[in-house]
C-alpha cells in the first residue's frame, strides 16, 4: 500500500477537473444553448449507423434504473474476485455517490429535438448531469485502475483495462447519438465523475493507514489481514524479555 502523499499533477488534476465542473454548472444555468451543443448533436444524430446505435442501445440497458443495481452487484463481485475486499469497498463508495446525484438536476434541460429547438425542460428528464454518464465514470472508473495494478495475468490485465477504459470513453458520446442529452451534460458528468474519482483515489490509501492505527477489527473486516494484531504481539515479545545492564568499561 502506497502511504505517500499525492503529488501536483494529481493535485492539480483534481483542483482542474473540480473548477471546471463548477464553471461549466455556472455556464449551463445562465444559458439555454451553448455554443456548440446544435452542431455537434446535428454532427453526431446525421452520421450514426446501425452500429453506433446499437452500441448505445447496449450501453444504456446497462446504466438503466432498472438494470443498474444488478450491474452495480456485478461489478462489487468482480472486484473481490478478481482484486481483493479493500478494492470493493471503494467500488460501494462510489455506487453511492452516484445514487446520490439521481436525487436532483444541477441544471433543467430538455432532451434534444431533432430539429434542434429548445423546448420545455421537465425536471428528471434529461437536464444537466447525465447520471448514465457519471454512474459509469464512477462503478467501471475504478474498474481499470484496479485491473491494471493488481491483476498479475498480463492479457487478462490489458483486456479487462482496455474494456472497461472503452465502457467509461464512449458511455458520453452514447447518450450524444441516441438525443438524450446535449454535449455539454455528458462533458459536465466527466468533470463531477472524476473529481470524484480522485477523491475517492485519495482516499484510497489513506484509509487503509486509518485503520491500521486505529481499528485492527475494521482492517481485518475490510482487507482480511490482521496487521496491527502481530505488531502488537512482537511489541508484547518485546516488553517480557528481560532488561540485561550493560557492563560498564
Amino acid at each position: 500500500m502506497r502511504r505517500g502523499r499525492p503529488g501536483f499533477p494529481t493535485i492539480l488534476a483534481r483542483a482542474l477537473a473540480l473548477l471546471l465542473a463548477i464553471a461549466l454548472t455556472f455556464a449551463i444555468r445562465s444559458n439555454e444553448f451553448l455554443s456548440f451543443e446544435k452542431a455537434i448533436s446535428g454532427w453526431m444524430a446525421a452520421n450514426s449507423d446501425w452500429a453506433c446505435e446499437s452500441l448505445t442501445e447496449a450501453l444504456d440497458l446497462i446504466s438503466d434504473d432498472d438494470v443498474a443495481p444488478f450491474v452495480f452487484i456485478g461489478a462489487l463481485f468482480v472486484t473481490w474476485a478478481l482484486v481483493g475486499r479493500y478494492q470493493e469497498i471503494f467500488v460501494g463508495f462510489a455506487g453511492l455517490i452516484a445514487a446520490a446525484t439521481k436525487l436532483s438536476d444541477l441544471a433543467d434541460r430538455p432532451r434534444p429535438e431533432t430539429d434542434g429547438c429548445w423546448t420545455n425542460a421537465v425536471t428528471g428528464d434529461g437536464g444537466f448531469r447525465s447520471r448514465h454518464v457519471i454512474y459509469e465514470v464512477l462503478i467501471f472508473g475504478f474498474l481499470p485502475v484496479y485491473s491494471w495494478r493488481h491483476i498479475s495475468n498480463p492479457l487478462l490485465r490489458f483486456t479487462l483495462a482496455g474494456f472497461f477504459t472503452l465502457i467509461v470513453a464512449i458511455m458520453g458520446v452514447a447518450r450524444n447519438i441516441d438525443g438524450e442529452h446535449w454535449p455539454a451534460d455528458a462533458a459536465g458528468d466527466f468533470l463531477i465523475g472524476g473529481a470524484a474519482f480522485l477523491l475517492l483515489h485519495c482516499l484510497y490509501p489513506r484509509l487503509h493507514v486509518w485503520l491500521e492505527r486505529r481499528s485492527p477489527i475494521l482492517l481485518w473486516l475490510a482487507t482480511g489481514r490482521r496487521i496491527r494484531k502481530r505488531t502488537r504481539q512482537v511489541g508484547q515479545e518485546q516488553r517480557r524479555r528481560p532488561i540485561v545492564p550493560t557492563p560498564r568499561s
